[in-house]
């Protein structure tokens, strides 16, 4: 029993033996590459890498302006060449292998707005006979933005996903924009928003603060035109009636004081309780909009009708009909002009 168990043993480390020798000089199949390949760079003394990098945006799901967020469903496709890995180099083709990255060496490209996500495809890379390595890499995610709201509503906002590669400067890395892979799909699911084009992105240099360094980065940029009909009909238009609201005042005999001071009460309170509803509609920021720019105008037009109701009723009270009623005449159409000239301002110009 013995001498059998030991004949067994004998033939299991005998063939063992070849692919423990194989695993020592780093050849462990066909898909397998020398282990210092991954330790640095393409031709490290030589001209830096260059990163030919395909954008295809899949999705845009949601633009937040309460956060400064949007949520994409993006393709990216980075191509660079390692001469190392060619079919000439290793005296085999990787055509038909799918290596980790971990096992060659990789720029460490990162999306640095994502603020969360996931991604879709593994962490693998494809290689041609040429050793032209492909990464490929789905990602949906949050993404950080700036907005600039000076136009709200009728603004159009450029949303960014910016890649760098935080190890590398620009003398060992660049990027380059590949216009073969660039495109998006004809339907979003964004709702809100018109009009969405992929722009040209821009490469270029930006400086780590603090670390007196430079890194390369590439920003693909997406436009956006806010669809303004919404806020048309279910801010502005309703402002509008508010303030034609008030405006009646003025066909109200001065003499009729409850009736006038009851009606300018009553526009002030239904503007402030309006004025509460859509603020939750508004980006929350500190400079004035558009739409700002026209409530705020819109409020003082309503109070300097009821201060002119309360006005020309005190002198029909002590017995100034005749006057009261000129000025009413006149401030219907000053008031008509001036809320005309609020909705250009505001809105136009």
């Amino acid at each position: 029993m013995n001498r059998i168990l030991l004949k067994y043993t004998i033939v299991f480390y005998l063939l063992l033996l070849p692919s423990s020798l194989l695993a020592q000089n780093g050849d462990t199949g066909p898909c397998s590459v020398p282990p210092d390949i991954k330790v640095s760079r393409p031709n490290e003394s030589g001209p830096p890498t260059v990163i030919n990098m395909g954008f295809y945006l899949l999705d845009l799901k949601e633009i937040k302006d309460s956060d400064g967020t949007f949520t994409a469903d993006i393709l990216v496709d980075a191509v660079w060449n390692d001469p190392r890995l060619s079919k000439k180099s290793l005296g085999k083709s990787l055509f038909d292998c799918e290596l980790p990255l971990k096992a060659i060496w990789f720029p460490k490209i990162l999306d640095i707005n994502k603020r969360s996500g996931e991604s879709k495809f593994d962490d693998v890379v494809n290689i041609n006979d040429k050793g032209d390595v492909r990464f490929l890499k789905r990602i949906i995610g949050i993404f950080d933005n700036n907005y600039e709201y000076n136009e709200f509503p009728f603004d159009t906002q450029t949303l960014h996903i910016t890649i760098a590669s935080y190890d590398y400067g620009p003398q060992d890395l660049v990027f380059k924009v590949n216009r073969e892979k660039l495109g998006m799909k004809n339907e979003m699911s964004l709702e809100g928003w018109d009009n969405i084009e992929l722009l040209e992105p821009t490469v270029e240099t930006i400086n780590i603060e603090g670390e007196n360094r430079n890194i390369s980065r590439i920003d693909f940029r997406i436009n956006a035109e806010r669809n303004k009909g919404y806020y048309i009909w279910k801010i502005i238009l309703p402002l509008c009636f508010i303030v034609l609201m008030a405006w009646a005042v003025f066909w109200i005999p001065p003499s009729a004081i409850a009736p006038q001071v009851g009606l300018s009460t009553a526009t002030i309170f239904t503007l402030i309780a309006y004025r509460f509803s859509i603020g939750f509609q508004l980006p929350q920021i500190s400079y004035f909009t558009r739409m700002d720019k026209f409530v705020f105008a819109c409020t003082l037009i309503v109070f300097i009708a009821l201060a002119v109701a309360i006005g020309t009723s005190n002198m029909a009270s002590k017995g100034e009909l005749e006057r009261a009623l000129k000025i009413e005449k006149v401030a219907r159409l000053i008031y008509l002009i001036l809320f005309i000239v609020i909705l250009i301002w505001s809105l136009v110009l």
